[in-house]
């Protein structure tokens, strides 16, 4: 004798089960792509979506059996296939580093910001240092400095457009200032000692 077998399991229960992970997962898909989708980013979504037009028209109706072996192995598949879109976003990012990037040197002539003396002598440094800006923002800054649109300088650091702005806006409340020409303006002035 069973030790739980007073207790019945129901396919439409399980199967709404499967259907909140399989959404759960397609939202997560969506959230690790935006914004930048690809084809293959599409792939893993589209494996999940006629999992879950399965389990609503057919899911419920077959026995738990079959219903936990089919969405088993397709919730195998599409994970990974989320993983190996993963693993090539890797393989992109690490294979185009901003050392590469034909732009990149040329664009940002910034000195190793890790590495800055206690006595800068760039005013551009010193001002972003008074400021307590992150590397990244100083980044940002500098490529603004240059004339680069916010979309330029999300290809060039390899990262979205809304980040790009999130970072100027920190470095404008960082400086105290409230618009782009200011922002230049303060960091790009000599410092009076």
């Amino acid at each position: 004798m069973r030790a739980f077998a007073f207790v019945k399991i129901q396919s439409p229960v399980v199967c709404w089960l499967f259907l909140l992970f399989e959404l759960t997962l397609m939202g997560y898909q969506l959230f690790r792509c935006y914004p930048t989708f690809q084809r293959k980013d599409w792939v893993p979504l589209l494996v999940l979506l006629l999992l879950v037009v399965w389990n609503c028209t057919l899911g419920s109706m077959t026995d738990l059996h079959r219903l936990v072996i089919v969405n088993l192995s397709v919730l195998l598949l599409a994970v990974g296939l989320m993983y190996l879109t993963f693993l090539n976003k890797g393989d992109e990012h690490s294979s185009r580093g901003l050392s590469d990037s034909p732009d990149f040197p040329e664009a940002l002539e910034l000195p190793d910001v890790a590495n800055i003396p206690e006595e800068p002598t760039d005013p551009f440094l010193d001002n972003c240092r008074k400021c307590l800006l992150t590397v990244r923002e100083i980044e940002v800054v500098s490529l603004l400095a240059k004339g680069k649109t916010y979309k330029e300088i999300a290809e060039l650091l390899h990262i979205s457009t809304s980040t790009v702005d999130s970072h100027a806006q920190n470095s404008y409340k960082k400086a105290g200032v409230n618009n782009k020409t200011a922002l230049l303006h303060k960091f790009l002035t000599v410092p009076e000692k």
